[in-house]
């Protein structure tokens, strides 16, 4: 699968998308709550139904990071993190805050901002499991 993390190919930061990533970041959004009419001269309710909106969601996606050493590998991790703070650019190279995970295999375009680190494991020799929760603003954005 050809991923990208704000422009570069997330092998720059040595990771792999795991099993089941993809499935979250796909998963249809909430809707808001419906707008109701409540009013007491009618029995029941009426639901304003027109122009529904989606909420913002959390989401997490989870990747390997791997490297020849523990110093590369350390690097690598801290270099993901900064990214992830930063952002993409604008078109005046100021940085967002807004990552943009392109999945081009099937173009879509998620922009996710960097909540924390969910999970942080199996930190050895060469390679780490990272889970990373973002927060989808606009799902209908993509």
């Amino acid at each position: 699968m050809n991923i990208s993390l704000n422009g570069a190919n997330i092998t720059t930061f040595g990771l792999t998308m795991l099993k089941g990533s993809l499935d979250n970041l796909l998963k249809p959004a909430e809707m808001k709550p419906l707008v109701l009419n409540e009013n007491s001269s009618i029995d029941g309710s009426i639901a304003i139904t027109s122009s529904r909106k989606v909420k913002a969601r959390d989401v997490s996606v989870s990747f390997l990071v791997n490297a020849n050493s523990r110093l590369l590998l350390s690097q690598r991790i801290d270099s993901l993190i900064q990214s992830l703070i930063n952002g993409d650019m604008d078109e005046y190279s100021n940085y967002t805050g807004v990552n943009s995970l392109s999945i081009n295999d099937i173009r879509k375009i998620f922009r996710l901002v960097y909540l924390r680190f969910d999970k942080y494991a199996g930190f050895g020799a060469n390679s780490a499991t990272v889970s990373i929760q973002f927060k989808e603003l606009n799902p209908n954005d993509r």
